[in-house]
């Protein structure tokens, strides 16, 4: 797992065993919280031990032992970035997640999640909110997502969260599934897109739209270099979102950010700095495309239908791979 806070990363710069016997996929009644505030300190503490064994080897497969999803991939991006660019591991310092406060919605059937919202042991500055899954009852709880959130920042309650269903649309202006296209359109389009009106200003969403522009001035001062800049985004995987006692909506999700420099005829090129070409070393890309994708995970706040707008609470990135064709 990345340590606490990871930076937003520059689009153009750029962690237990499942049980030997599966048991049945279901549960003794029909609702019951997902675990208890005793269960979930513990699979933290298990995490933390885990973690920091495999951040102190660079363990892809240890790792996957307890994250999952796009946090898994995520932490293996970053494994591959420390080996080429820390080969002696000098910058690893281990760090726990301590003083959760645990969110954990009632369920009649699998998979099952909670929330968490850490302290970190190296951080006074950010609180880390977190997503735990368990997709059956013979397999552990998995950590599925993660963000640093200012600790001047306001979350909402995590006491008497409940995971938002299709029949609960109305509720807000709109749907979880629906702002996190909107919100993808957004990047992609930028501030002249008909969806940035839909959200309430936010540093972190400024912060990327302007590293995109940067990112396709390039074009501009480099034409025949660099035929066309673009960054593309998309909604990977399914945003987990769940109504609050205040009303308001909690929404996880990641964005895929697909980074595209077309390159001129007759130019040749490749990625330079060590954190993209530790993806696609020494590797030179003929008149085509250098191509990189970073995630970008959000957590974010519709407010109640009238409102107001949607807050963005905060955004953090992982360059996952670089290339080129």
């Amino acid at each position: 797992m990345r340590v606490a806070p990871w930076p937003l990363a520059a689009t153009t710069a750029l962690l237990t065993a499942c049980s030997a016997i599966p048991q049945a996929d279901t549960v003794e009644s029909l609702t019951r919280p997902a675990i208890t505030t005793e269960s979930a300190q513990s699979v933290v503490k298990h995490y933390n031990d885990v973690n920091n064994a495999a951040n102190r080897r660079r363990d892809d497969m240890l790792i996957a032992t307890v994250e999952g999803g796009n946090l898994l991939r995520q932490s293996r991006a970053a494994f591959t970035i420390e080996r080429a660019v820390d080969k002696a591991n000098k910058n690893f310092k281990p760090f726990f997640l301590t003083d959760s406060v645990v969110g954990a919605p009632a369920y009649g059937t699998y998979p099952m999640r909670f929330v968490t919202k850490s302290a970190a042991s190296n951080s006074n500055d950010y609180v880390q909110v977190g997503v735990w899954e368990r997709r059956s009852a013979g397999e552990p709880w998995m950590h599925t997502f993660t963000q640093w959130v200012p600790t001047a920042t306001k979350l909402p309650d995590l006491n008497g969260l409940r995971e938002i269903g299709p029949t609960d649309a109305s509720r807000w202006s709109a749907a979880p599934g629906t702002v996190a296209n909107q919100l993808a359109s957004y990047l992609t389009i930028g501030a002249k897109s008909p969806d940035a009106t839909t959200f309430a200003p936010s540093k972190p969403i400024s912060d990327i739209l302007a590293q995109v522009a940067d990112a396709k001035s390039m074009a501009v001062q480099q034409p025949k270099q660099y035929r066309k800049v673009s960054n593309t985004f998309t909604v990977t995987g399914q945003p987990v979102s769940f109504a609050t006692p205040s009303g308001e909506a909690l929404v996880l999700l990641t964005l895929n950010d697909e980074y595209r420099v077309d390159i001129g005829s007759g130019y040749q090129v490749s990625w330079t700095s060590p954190e993209l070409s530790a993806f696609s070393p020494a590797t030179k890309y003929y008149e085509n495309a250098l191509t990189n994708v970073s995630l970008h995970d959000v957590v974010l706040v519709i407010p109640p239908k009238g409102s107001g707008k949607v807050r963005i609470l905060a955004v953090g990135s992982q360059l996952v791979d670089a290339g080129g064709y």
